[in-house]
């Protein structure tokens, strides 16, 4: 099936002393099938839901600076996820996870979070997973760099009402185009465990 897929997310970052700062984040993603989903989810009643959904996802991280290279974090994230058909397929998730920012040389820095993630949905119950999350990026020019990211855990996937953890992998390009304008092209992976 052939789908779209928009995400934006929006960031507020304030340093309240010298080695401590908060970044709190909204994140919007959404999934739309234009010529539907043959692969819905069938409610056993006769009728099916698309898997149109948008997440909504809120986020806050404390920072604390150790060094100019090192940062600890500790992660909070509260994620709702809507299907348009079915309000009743959709779920609630909270992230409490730590990690780290290094600079590990100047043009190349790595982000490492993990912890747990805790899935409420009234069709498919609770559930629990561990989650982690890794990512690099290497600049490599003055307007440009090259980032990896992966990720293990609950995540945003086009699997509705989905209770099972699942890995992606992806490789994104970044460039700057001007002062206020930058382009990002990428791929990823994406395996949900309950694959065969």
């Amino acid at each position: 099936d052939s789908y779209l897929t928009t995400s934006s997310q929006v960031n507020l970052t304030h340093r309240w002393a010298q080695h401590f700062s908060t970044d709190t984040s909204l994140a919007l993603n959404l999934i739309y099938y234009p010529d539907g989903n043959t692969n819905a989810v069938n409610l056993g009643s006769g009728s099916d839901v698309s898997g149109n959904q948008l997440n909504v996802t809120l986020g806050n991280a404390f920072r604390f600076e150790t060094s100019t290279k090192l940062t600890w974090v500790v992660d909070g994230r509260y994620q709702v996820q809507e299907v348009f058909d079915n309000s009743a397929l959709g779920s609630d998730t909270i992230y409490i996870l730590g990690g780290l920012d290094w600079i590990w040389l100047r043009h190349l820095t790595a982000s490492v979070r993990a912890g747990g993630s805790f899935q409420t949905s009234d069709t498919f119950g609770n559930s629990t997973s561990p989650y982690l999350e890794l990512s690099g990026n290497y600049k490599t020019g003055r307007y440009s760099s090259l980032g990896l990211n992966a990720r293990y855990g609950f995540q945003f996937s086009n699997a509705i009402g989905s209770d099972s953890p699942s890995f992606s992998v992806g490789v994104n390009y970044q460039q700057t185009l001007g002062r206020r304008l930058s382009g990002t092209a990428g791929i990823d992976y994406f395996r949900n465990s309950s694959s065969d």
